[in-house]
């Protein structure tokens, strides 16, 4: 079962940083090269990853992964019941609009439709980040209960150091993310900023995470003042549609 998880790891690496060669992999998953080569050839003749290149070895993930994590998200039914939704938010700000689900420490880009823009910001479909550094991640967890919370920071401490997040500042982000209904992050790309709303089922529990992606050059006082507001309501009006089914 340890392959399986390594297999995994790497994968989600590769999703975070494609395209990619083994070399950062390794660096970044601190384990030595000839493992993570040995993970890379498993994944490759599975069709999970591809070489950006033919002639180059940097690989990103494939079809055939993004293509599981739509069936997910049609498993869970919400992909489908947010594409109007979403499809009126990108009209309304002209910028790409994402979709994602939680999966443990991560979350899963699952829909995806793009600004109308020359330059825009886009997120590969089935790709993972982390959930504690995007602005979806953030508005998931702080819908979260404590006890899920508390349960994820602690699995996550070693990540959580290395990315210079502190678990009480972490906390009280949370707790405004919680309390205004919406997140915001510079954290995943330093060049992009990221508008987010929590979706949420039964019990209240999040299910999913609509966002609102832009080039930061393009968000100015306008935006940081409208964006929330959209997000919000964009994500009330999905859960609505999940709750109804």
């Amino acid at each position: 079962m340890r392959s399986v998880g390594r297999a995994l790891e790497v994968l989600e690496t590769i999703a975070d940083l494609q395209p990619v060669g083994v070399t950062d992999i390794a660096r970044h998953l601190n384990e030595p090269k000839s493992s993570v080569q040995r993970v890379i050839d498993t994944l490759a003749q599975g069709r999970w990853i591809t070489r950006q290149t033919p002639d180059v070895a940097s690989w990103s993930i494939a079809v055939r992964t993004t293509l599981l994590g739509r069936r997910f998200a049609e498993q869970m039914g919400v992909g489908q019941l947010a594409l109007e939704t979403m499809e009126r938010l990108r009209q309304e700000t002209g910028e790409t609009i994402h979709l994602a689900i939680p999966r443990e420490s991560s979350v899963i880009l699952i829909e995806r439709l793009e600004s109308p823009h020359p330059v825009r910001y886009v997120e590969p479909l089935g790709g993972a980040a982390s959930i504690f550094l995007t602005a979806t991640g953030k508005s998931i967890l702080a819908n979260f209960d404590d006890e899920q919370l508390e349960r994820l920071i602690r699995a996550n401490a070693t990540s959580l150091s290395e990315n210079g997040i502190e678990p009480e500042a972490l906390r009280e982000e949370l707790d405004l993310v919680r309390q205004e209904g919406f997140a915001t992050t510079r954290q995943w790309r330093s060049d992009v900023f990221a508008t987010a709303a929590a979706i949420l089922g039964e019990n209240e529990q999040p299910l999913a995470a609509i966002s609102i992606s832009a080039p930061a050059s393009r968000v100015g006082d306008t935006e940081l003042v409208s964006y929330p507001a959209l997000v919000r309501d964009a994500a009330r009006e999905i859960t609505k549609l999940v709750k109804r089914q």
